[in-house]
């Protein structure tokens, strides 16, 4: 199983791309990463991105940061900043 890394997660791309790719089957653990002091909206989306996955009955965990270096331990890494 693979752990996805979106960079710019706070942005429209990036909540749909972070959407689209929670479809893939191999992916089971999501990390949205967004600009320092915008934790808040991360955690609302990430909150968002629960809801929707639970009603489409997708098994993905999600997790966010402001740190490039929260990216360490993915297999994937997409970057929709910009």
């Amino acid at each position: 199983m693979a752990k996805v890394t979106i960079l710019g997660a706070t942005g429209n791309v990036g909540v749909f791309a972070a959407h689209t790719i929670s479809e893939i089957p191999y992916v089971s653990d999501m990390l949205l990463v967004g600009r320092p002091g915008r934790e808040d909206f991360l955690a609302g989306c990430c909150r968002d991105l629960s809801d929707s996955f639970a009603a489409r009955g997708t098994d993905v965990r999600l997790s966010y940061g402001t740190s490039l270096a929260d990216t360490k331990d993915s297999d994937i890494i997409i970057c929709t900043a910009g």
